[in-house]
């Protein structure tokens, strides 16, 4: 799980709802998707909630530093997809008061109110809390935050979601399985 070899790389460009959508679309490309027969309905069981997915993705475009001259870099490894996103911690924000949740401290106030119109944030600081609960609710481990004065890294850990007598089928969208 390292950065030495690469099995793909994308850039993406455009609107950033556009982009938004379009960092979660790689992901679920590129991560295992299990379909699950519950009664009679098959449902979609992904890697990571989609909730999650969405808020951990929109946290690293809104929180980011854009003075910092580095990307936002999702990385997806055998064991772990770790998102990484440019700029520590703003204000006095610590990593204990942002896993507690229920405060934010905006480094870009305005992309906040553009992204809260599109329906993409509420601006409570609640999503943290969100991210947490997607993943007990899924009986998935919890990610896990690594910030220093280069950026936020949010590992998570790359598990099956369901037990394998309840799986009908796993997808990788990228392999056309």
């Amino acid at each position: 799980d390292n950065r030495v070899k690469f099995q793909d790389s994308k850039e993406f460009s455009g609107p950033l709802y556009q982009i938004i959508k379009q960092a979660e679309d790689y992901v679920l490309q590129n991560t295992r998707t299990e379909y699950v027969i519950k009664d009679i309905v098959r449902e979609e069981v992904y890697e990571i909630p989609l909730p999650a997915l969405r808020e951990i993705i929109v946290n690293a475009v809104l929180h980011r530093n854009y003075l910092y001259p580095a990307f936002i870099q999702i990385a997806i490894h055998p064991s772990k997809i770790e998102f990484f996103s440019p700029g520590g911690l703003y204000g006095s924000m610590t990593k204990e008061r942002m896993l507690r949740g229920n405060c934010s401290a905006l480094r870009n106030p305005l992309l906040a109110d553009v992204l809260q119109k599109m329906g993409m944030v509420e601006r409570w600081g609640s999503g943290i809390g969100r991210i947490f609960e997607a993943f007990a609710e899924n009986g998935l481990p919890a990610p896990e935050y690594v910030i220093d004065d280069l950026g936020v890294t949010v590992s998570v850990p790359r598990v099956k979601s369901v037990p394998q007598e309840q799986t009908l089928l796993v997808s990788n969208h990228k392999d056309g399985l």
